[in-house]
């Protein structure tokens, strides 16, 4: 079967130019290459072209040419607009990461009314494995803080070291 190149538009042909393989069609790649090149003697290259350089101009690109003519003073007034605007954006934004010093924070103290350390055992479905975690929680009335997924012996140290009736600080 004969492939007839001259129905394929120029697009496809040099389409198939990329996409073909010479050393295992070598027949068909020397007739495509003859259809091509008569296509180039013919002009239709050029009106190709001219059609793709039309089609740039409708790309979604964004350039800032400045002209080495003249002062520059466009060039500045932008530059300097454009610094401005980032200051302003990272001002709205660094405080929002910011630590604040402990000094800074409102501290509070009170009587712990109940520690626990409590044990939780999660049994993953499709895994059959069994999670352990533990988590102490601290009851001043009328709140209760909680220190979630640490270690045993730590969870069982801090609830040594705090009875209830002892006193506790605490910053927020």
């Amino acid at each position: 079967m004969q492939i007839d190149y001259s129905k394929y538009s120029l697009y496809d042909l040099l389409d198939v130019k990329e996409n073909i393989d010479a050393q295992r069609h070598p027949e068909r790649y020397q007739r495509l290459c003859a259809e091509i090149e008569l296509r180039r003697k013919n002009g239709e290259f050029e009106e190709i072209e001219l059609e793709e350089d039309e089609d740039d101009d409708e790309e979604d690109e964004f350039f800032i040419e400045f002209s080495s003519e003249g002062s520059g003073t466009g060039r500045k007034l932008f530059i300097f607009g454009f610094l401005l605007v980032n200051l302003a954006v990272l001002a709205l934004i660094i405080p929002k990461y910011m630590v604040s010093d402990i000094k800074d924070i409102h501290k509070y103290t009170a009587t712990i009314d109940t520690i626990e350390c409590h044990k939780e055992e999660i049994v993953d479905e499709e895994t059959d494995r069994v999670s352990t975690y533990f988590d102490l929680h601290i009851g001043i009335e009328p709140d209760i803080f909680s220190a979630v997924n640490i270690s045993q012996g730590r969870c069982k140290k801090i609830a040594r070291n705090l009875a209830a009736g002892s006193e506790a600080s605490i910053w927020h």
